[in-house]
């Protein structure tokens, strides 16, 4: 059952949806186009059916059971999979969401997070083990640990361990002096 709306404009649906939307930049450039979805709250967000029992949320939007959420849904995780690319995204972001740093080619998964430091990890198959930084949001420097044997950083109950000591004052935990980095977010 379509709603028709006085206003209403043309919108994509599950079968409509564009094909080219093969890169996460094209993905944030449709997300980011208000004329795809639809303004009125009372109605899905992307499809404009009506609300039934079997409505979703997903990032303070609604929507309707339609195959269209669902290839809407696919098109916000491909414009995450590029990574975080702006100071207010990596703010808000949340643990699992990616992060593309200006002097790296492949981006970090963001493990543990406080209001101040992000503690983020990317694989490196070589040695079967993870490569890590530590950001700080508020001196804006990104990093490894100071500790000479620093390890722990395999899986995210260790990442959230060393959050807590990084965060005690009574441990010694904080970014290297030498070999910290000013942040740069990928444009």
């Amino acid at each position: 059952m379509r709603a028709t709306l006085p206003n209403a404009r043309p919108h994509l649906t599950g079968a409509q949806m564009p094909s080219k939307l093969r890169t996460p930049a094209a993905a944030r450039a449709h997300l980011a186009d208000p004329t795809n979805f639809w303004d009125n709250e009372e109605l899905c967000y992307v499809c404009g059916e009506s609300f039934d029992s079997l409505n979703v949320e997903c990032g303070g939007k609604i929507f309707c059971a339609e195959r269209c959420c669902d290839a809407y849904l696919r098109i916000e995780r491909l414009a995450d999979k590029g990574g975080i690319r702006s100071e207010s995204g990596l703010r808000t972001a949340r643990v699992g969401a990616r992060v593309a740093f200006a002097e790296e080619k492949l981006a970090y998964t963001i493990q543990a997070r406080s209001e101040r430091y992000l503690i983020c990890t990317k694989p490196f198959n070589a040695r079967r083990t993870v490569l890590y930084t530590i950001v700080d949001l508020v001196d804006q420097i990104r990093g490894p640990d100071n500790l000479l044997f620093s390890n722990g950083y395999e899986t995210r109950a260790d990442c959230e361990q060393r959050l807590a000591e990084l965060l005690d004052p009574e441990t010694c935990v904080d970014i290297s002096h030498r070999r910290r980095i000013p942040l740069k977010l990928a444009a």
